[in-house]
């Protein structure tokens, strides 16, 4: 019998992280996002055919995984993308796949 492996890194963390940019629309964001210093809520929910209120759950999901982060300018919130999570999160499947 083989030896169980462990998983190198924090199990959960990684499975919301890989659950949120395998969800169709949270990867659009992130390749809006990944396209752009940064942008304004409203012109990310002009890329769907669905509400502004949805793409805002979507964002919000985003930013308490720490995939995305954002700043507010009066009434405007701007988000950018954390790139480098995702490689890395990315990375660490691969690593663990290998071993």
């Amino acid at each position: 019998m083989k030896k169980k492996k462990k998983f190198p890194f924090e199990t959960q963390k990684t499975l919301e992280l890989l659950s949120a940019i395998s969800d169709p629309v949270k990867l659009k964001i992130a390749k809006i996002l990944s396209c752009h210093r940064e942008v304004k809520a409203g012109d990310i929910a002009k890329e769907f055919d669905v509400s502004r209120t949805t793409i805002s759950h979507h964002l919000n999901r985003m930013r308490m995984l720490n995939l995305v982060s954002s700043r507010k300018d009066g009434k405007e919130i701007y988000y950018s993308v954390d790139k480098g999570l995702i490689v890395e999160t990315l990375k660490e499947v691969v690593k663990f796949l290998e071993s």
